[in-house]
């Protein structure tokens, strides 16, 4: 059985005593796999204790506030430029149609000004 993944990315607020991030757009990459790149990026991320963890306000997920995922696992941060290298590689490989979609999503938060302060735009994930 695999690793059920959906990428939540959204707005951190850092006006609150929380790292709260509200949802912009929900990825769901389903198993991204573990022999992938992209799940080997995901697992090291999850997997250190040193990276801070975040709560997530979703009304997409009727979640409202939450800072766990399905798995009981804290929901950490996966930096946009390795997990997009992982994507475009994975993808060029063996091409999926989940992959795809995260690539262009996160093209276009990396490359279009509107977005620059990246430092506000955070991508979690979540085991579902």
């Amino acid at each position: 059985m695999g690793y059920e993944t959906k990428l939540i990315i959204g707005t951190h607020y850092d006006f609150t005593p929380e790292n709260v991030v509200a949802d912009i757009i929900i990825l769901d990459l389903s198993c991204a796999g573990h022999t992938t790149e992209t799940g080997r990026v995901l697992a090291q991320y999850r997997q250190d204790t040193t990276t801070p963890t975040y709560s997530i306000y979703s009304n997409a997920e009727d979640s409202g506030h939450t800072d766990t995922d399905l798995y009981g696992e804290k929901l950490r941060e996966v930096p946009l430029g390795p997990l997009l290298d992982a994507l475009e590689r994975d993808n060029a490989h063996e091409p999926y149609r989940r992959f795809a979609l995260a690539i262009a999503v996160l093209r276009s938060f990396k490359t279009d000004p509107g977005w620059q302060a990246l430092d506000k735009l955070k991508i979690i994930q979540y085991g579902h």
